[in-house]
């Protein structure tokens, strides 16, 4: 089990694998769980899916008060991105009160693998999402950085 609270979590690079920032994946058999409360997750890249964070299947992440903004997947395309921010093959993700704003660059922002889904128990701000997902009535979709943050962007911690 990992716990990030109050953290900033900014600037990795990863050239040959999935999830910049943070991977979740665990042994056979074995459950990672990961909680975001109150945590950034920033300005991350990877030549791979998932620059953010890559939840891999049977793992947990529940994101809490988060913000999760300006990753970028450097080989992405407008038919094959699975995430600038998020990758997820799990059905055990649950987001409330979150931001993930969509990237200026093509493809998707949030993407979940068929048959996976994320969960919304509201007051969430979404960009562009690929997969199963049921926002709550409270949820906003397609907004990008700009919408969220004005011109500024993401304030410096």
């Amino acid at each position: 089990q990992i716990i990030l609270e109050s953290c900033l979590v900014a600037n990795n690079r990863l050239t040959d694998r999935f999830g910049g920032a943070i991977q979740v994946g665990g042994l056979s058999g074995y459950v990672s769980q990961l909680y975001t409360i109150n945590t950034t997750i920033a300005n991350n890249e990877s030549d791979m899916f998932g620059s953010g964070i890559s939840i891999s299947s049977g793992q947990r992440a529940y994101f809490i008060s988060s913000t999760i903004a300006d990753n970028k997947c450097k080989t992405a395309t407008a038919a094959n991105t699975q995430g600038h921010h998020l990758r997820i093959e799990s059905d055990e993700v649950y987001m409330i009160n979150s931001i993930v704003t969509s990237t200026t660059s093509v493809g998707n922002d949030i993407y979940i693998a068929s048959g996976k889904k994320l969960t919304s128990h509201g007051g969430n701000i979404v960009g562009t999402i690929e997969g199963s997902f049921t926002p709550h009535m409270s949820d906003v979709s397609g907004k990008k950085p700009v919408d969220v943050f004005g011109t500024n962007g993401l304030a410096d911690n």
